[in-house]
C-alpha cells in the first residue's frame, strides 16, 4: 500500500541510521555494545511479540540494518569488533576505534 509523501519524508534513511550508530559509539568510546543493545538504543526497546509476524519481521530487519551499518563502519576502520566470553556465552561487541 502506498504512503503519502509526508509519511515518506518522516522516514529514516540508512545514512541517518548510520550516523546515529556512529554518534552512539563515538560519544561512548569507553564502552562496547552488542547489535541488540545498539538496536535498543537507536529504535527504542520494544518487547518482541513473536505471535505477530509483522513485529517479528520488524525485529529481524532492525537487527539486519544495524549489523550492516556496523559492517560498513568496521570496513571503514572506524569501528572494531571482538568476540567476548560472557556468562551467557560468546557475544560480539562493537566499539569506536581509538
Amino acid at each position: 500500500m502506498p504512503i503519502s509523501r509526508d509519511e515518506f519524508e518522516e522516514g529514516e534513511t540508512r545514512d541517518t541510521i548510520k550516523s546515529r550508530v556512529k554518534n552512539l559509539l563515538q560519544n561512548n568510546s569507553d564502552k562496547a555494545y552488542t547489535v541488540n543493545e545498539i538496536v535498543d538504543h537507536i529504535f527504542g526497546r520494544e518487547p518482541i511479540n513473536i505471535r505477530s509476524f509483522d513485529e517479528f519481521l520488524k525485529f529481524i530487519l532492525r537487527n539486519f540494518i544495524i549489523s550492516e551499518v556496523l559492517n560498513e563502519l568496521t570496513k571503514e576502520g572506524r569501528v572494531e569488533s571482538k568476540a567476548v566470553h560472557t556468562r551467557e556465552g560468546v557475544k560480539i561487541y562493537y566499539a569506536w576505534r581509538k
